[in-house]
């Protein structure tokens, strides 16, 4: 029952930890956006071109910038987009989760 315990609050410090890095690697991503525009609209473009029908999606009247920030839609496409073509710049954010993450896994494993 004790271990039981154990291994449920790790899950739970895991699932955190998750959710810490992808909060992280987003407001990364929005730094991005906001220091190149370009970056986001080649990002949505590409999005509509393999995904056209989410075109419906896009809030009328409204630019890029203020579709990825309000419809997550978007920023679940262009956050991934964002860092396959710059892994360096989320690679320090991905290395100091993926360090706390496998310490926590070892401790489940044992």
């Amino acid at each position: 029952q004790a271990s039981e315990r154990k291994r449920q609050r790790l899950e739970e410090q895991k699932t955190e930890l998750k959710k810490a890095r992808d909060k992280n690697s987003h407001e990364l991503c929005e730094q991005m956006v906001k220091e190149s525009p370009a970056i986001l609209e080649e990002a949505m473009e590409t999005f509509f071109k393999e995904k056209p029908e989410f075109k419906q999606f896009s809030l009328p009247g409204k630019t890029p910038m203020q579709n990825y920030r309000e419809r997550a839609v978007f920023w679940m496409f262009v956050d991934p987009y964002l860092i396959q073509h710059s892994p360096e710049r989320f690679q320090a954010v991905q290395d100091s989760y993926e360090t706390s993450l496998a310490a926590l896994e070892q401790e489940m494993a044992a």
